[in-house]
């Protein structure tokens, strides 16, 4: 009977990850950790990281979990780009509140044997400028990719001081652009009003992630993790909004849409130090294939929907490092302060940058403190971003030179519960 209560909380809790997904930019499109902790501590979460979320961090540190225990974590992200151009032209993102659940549930099977599943979203982006902003012929004033994990999970120990975990994962993506039409221009008939195009579709990809920690000392341990790169292949359709009567009698406003992303390798070396009973100390470096995303292919049928569309667009992105230390300090049981800092390069070079996906080098500064109480345990944090000056001069497109400031505050609440 208590099995069935778990699994029937945590396929509520299932849906409402898939349901209300939404996307926020952390580096490149990786969003935020996936529980409060690990953004309480980011920097050293790699090697620290000992509750369900390890299946999301570091699947090896799932062996760590005693009881059977299901975990939610809800982000909210506030992220706001504000951009000036190097003619005059400026503009802000708007709607600039993101939410992200993430579900984990670990079950001990024996010993040397934990099970976890995860319902995450690990990847996302969303950026909206007003429709008669800055951009508004030039880029979709309106750009979401949303990303959902569903990451069975297996960890077991070698030894006394060795854990390995696995995690098969299995993604569901889904991309969508808007962009303002200006007919009387495309078409060379004056007084036409303005149309939207929208392009929509969604797609699966399939990786594995792996971790080890090795408990070198008492006092020291180890980790590495591999997480493998996967594609995602967009099927969708596309659809001109306001089209004149020639296109729209003949049907020519609507069309089949595919685009492919290369999402990214990931590895994350982690140290671990205990330097007291009631004290941790993390330290983590992580490499980031972005490289792999080298175009956005929009290939739309009907001739292109008349030309409105390119059939690709560059992006050339670059392989990047993060550097990060981060601890926890239990001073009162049962609170424990959290506190970290990360270094996270931006992948997107100045010549392919685009309003839909402004970024830029930054710090990360982050906050957290945690309680527990008999089988519950809550968790929060906060943290901010120290954005580089991201002045573009040489984009492909000239429309997007300009200044960019951009500025990024995390919250995010974790509930742990235990059986």
């Amino acid at each position: 009977m208590r099995t069935d209560r778990i699994m029937v909380r945590l396929c509520c809790m299932i849906v409402v990850c898939v349901l209300a997904s939404g996307s926020a930019l952390a580096n490149g499109f990786r969003n935020p950790p996936e529980s409060a902790r690990g953004l309480g501590m980011d920097g050293g979460k790699t090697s620290l990281i000992d509750d369900p979320s390890a299946i999301s961090i570091n699947p090896a540190n799932l062996m760590e979990v005693e009881n059977i225990s299901v975990m939610g974590s809800f982000t909210f992200v506030y992220a706001e780009t504000e951009f000036e151009g190097v003619d005059g032209r400026e503009g802000k993102t708007r709607d600039s509140l993101k939410f992200l659940p993430n579900i984990h549930a670990a079950w001990p099977v024996e010993n040397d044997l934990v099970f976890g599943l995860g319902v995450t979203t690990p990847f996302g982006q969303s950026t909206e400028w007003r429709k008669d902003g800055p951009f508004r012929y030039e880029a979709p004033h309106f750009a979401q990719m949303t990303t959902v994990n569903i990451a069975p999970t297996l960890a077991t120990k070698v030894g006394d001081a060795l854990s390995i975990g696995v995690s098969a994962n299995v993604y569901w993506s889904e991309l969508e652009l808007r962009q303002m039409v200006p007919w009387a221009m495309a078409t060379g008939v004056p007084g036409l009003p303005d149309g939207e195009a929208r392009l929509k579709g969604d797609g699966f990809g399939f990786g594995g992630s792996a971790g080890i920690t090795w408990q070198a000392t008492d006092s020291q341990r180890f980790a590495l993790v591999y997480k493998s790169p996967f594609n995602v292949e967009y099927d969708g359709n596309a659809r001109l909004g306001n089209a004149p009567p020639p296109l729209a009698m003949a049907g020519a406003d609507r069309s089949d849409f595919d685009s492919e992303i290369k999402f990214p390798t990931i590895v994350a070396l982690g140290y671990g130090l205990e330097v007291r009973d009631d004290f941790r100390i993390g330290l983590e470096v992580e490499w980031i294939e972005f490289s792999r995303f080298e175009e956005l292919p929009i290939e739309v049928g009907q001739d292109n929907i008349g030309g409105m569309f390119p059939q690709s667009v560059d992006q050339d992105w670059k392989d990047t490092w993060t550097l990060g230390v981060g601890g926890e300090w239990e001073f009162a049981f049962p609170w424990t302060l959290r506190a970290g800092y990360s270094f996270m390069e931006s992948p997107i070079p100045s010549r392919t940058m685009a309003p839909t996906l402004p970024d830029a080098d930054r710090h990360l500064l982050s906050i957290g403190l945690g309680y527990e109480h008999g089988l519950n345990a809550w968790d929060v944090a906060y943290a901010y971003s120290i954005f580089d000056d991201r002045k573009i001069r040489d984009n492909q497109n000239p429309a997007f030179d300009g200044d960019y400031e951009l500025s990024s505050h995390l919250f995010q609440i974790s509930w742990n519960r235990a059986f």
